[in-house]
């Protein structure tokens, strides 16, 4: 378990980590940190985690961050940050966000740095729980990929233009993890081909 202080941020992790996997996080925090995880590797695996503080970047695609997935967890008081400097191509993936108190997807970085995403960062299956109005429901990151969001009522979302948005209000996907449907057809594959 990370504990947060004001300002500070729960895990950092910086542009010469790559392909590495953190699972079982569990971030709490009362006083307001800057991040809960900042990522600015490639091929970075968080899995089965609850952030449980408030930040101002709740978690964070930072600049280049790439191919990076967070999978099967809790965020509470979520403000999901595509931090601008072409972080493209990075998963959100079988998330419960809870206690919000803030846009969802609220975007930080240097204007210098901007447009908030390069292409492709996916939402794949996002409950919104404790919520209680549909305003700050707005992102403005370009071809960004929204597939299921949902909430306990209905939703209404105002995106870029540019985005495939596909199951807002739509519950019970049939594939509740990209990550891991993916990752079972990679798995059988592999096998199919050794045998």
């Amino acid at each position: 378990m990370f504990q947060l202080s004001i300002f500070g941020a729960g895990i950092i992790i910086n542009n010469k980590s790559s392909l590495n996997t953190l699972s079982n996080l569990h971030i709490v925090g009362k006083f307001k940190a800057h991040y809960t995880v900042m990522n600015t590797g490639y091929g970075i695996l968080i899995k089965d985690f609850i952030f449980n503080t408030p930040a101002i970047h709740n978690p964070s695609f930072a600049t280049k961050s790439r191919y990076t997935v967070f999978t099967n967890g809790v965020i509470f008081q979520p403000s999901l940050d595509q931090h601008a400097g072409i972080n493209h191509q990075n998963l959100l993936d079988n998330i419960r966000l809870k206690n919000i108190m803030n846009p969802i997807f609220k975007h930080g970085g240097s204007k210098d740095l901007f447009p908030v995403a390069g292409a492709y960062n996916t939402f794949w299956n996002l409950f919104l729980e404790d919520f209680s109005k549909a305003e700050g429901l707005r992102g403005d990151a370009w071809n960004a990929r929204i597939i299921g969001l949902n909430a306990s009522k209905p939703l209404i979302l105002n995106y870029h233009h540019s985005a495939y948005i596909e199951g807002i209000n739509k519950p019970n996907m049939k594939i509740q993890s990209l990550y891991q449907y993916q990752l079972t057809k990679r798995t059988n594959l592999k096998k199919s081909i050794l045998q």
